[in-house]
């Protein structure tokens, strides 16, 4: 969230629980659409091993929708 602005809740995914939202990126115009999906703190507590850090920051390794996927591999 700290790389992120005008953040709403949408919805939750039904595959793997998580709240999805839409933001947008710090810096990007407000022109610019939103992206989709959910937090990556939300996905670290869930999915841990789905999570990395990237320049300081948390990020998601995989697509949001490809989690319950790997997280049905992974058992």
């Amino acid at each position: 969230r700290n790389l992120k602005t005008d953040i709403k809740k949408i919805g939750k995914d039904p595959g793997t629980d998580l709240n999805i939202y839409a933001y947008r990126y710090k810096g990007d115009p407000k022109s610019y659409p939103k992206s989709v999906g959910p937090m990556a703190q939300e996905v670290q507590k869930k999915y841990p091993h789905m999570v990395t850090k990237v320049g300081g920051y948390l990020a998601i390794k995989a697509a949001p929708w490809e989690l319950p996927t790997i997280e049905a591999r992974a058992k």
